[in-house]
């Protein structure tokens, strides 16, 4: 038998096999399986916007001179919501001089008293920025039980303007929302 043929003899071959299968094969059964559980979830989501804190009252500004000191002293609470601020929630300060972009700072904090915390920018701290004019910006951010770290959209600022050799500054609130 020649190459030619016998390839057609294994085809037909293969065909008869497909087809007895096909005609051998038992009825398909019917069956009562179908997707219509009457068993439903329900749950109520909600989403939290993260609020910076709201400073209190205009803070203590002053340039004390050669002597250093607190320079900047700010009282602030974190702000009403809903959803209380807990343990995993912290308060994140920057300062930023001029348009540059703001750098991390870590004043001495205290609180809370009636709800209230002061945090106090030292001149060690501060102290190329003293005789100028800044900002000190603080965002709040919450750590999530998963190390996922969210923060506030917003910062609530303090402009702090303060004399070249000592003495009392001023300072203006733009708490944020």
């Amino acid at each position: 038998m020649t190459a030619p043929r016998r390839r057609r003899a294994l085809v037909a071959l293969a065909a008869a096999c497909v087809g007895g299968s096909v005609l051998l094969a038992p009825a398909l059964q019917r069956t009562d399986a179908a997707f219509t559980d009457a068993e439903h979830g329900r749950a109520a989501l909600s989403a939290l916007r993260l609020q910076p804190p709201q400073v209190t009252a205009t803070p203590t500004c002053q340039n004390p001179g050669i002597l250093g000191g607190t320079v900047v002293d700010a009282r602030w609470r974190w702000p009403s919501s809903s959803t209380p601020y807990g343990a995993a929630t912290s308060a994140q300060w920057y300062v930023r001089s001029g348009s540059g972009a703001p750098s991390p700072v870590s004043p001495t904090t205290t609180g809370p008293s009636g709800g209230e915390y002061s945090s106090r920018f030292s001149s060690g701290l501060l102290g190329s920025l003293l005789g100028a004019q800044f900002d000190l910006e603080v965002e709040t951010t919450w750590t999530t039980p998963g190390g996922l770290r969210w923060t506030s959209p917003t910062r609530t600022s303090i402009r702090v303007t303060l004399p070249l050799l000592g003495g009392s500054g001023t300072c203006s609130v733009a708490n944020g929302a």
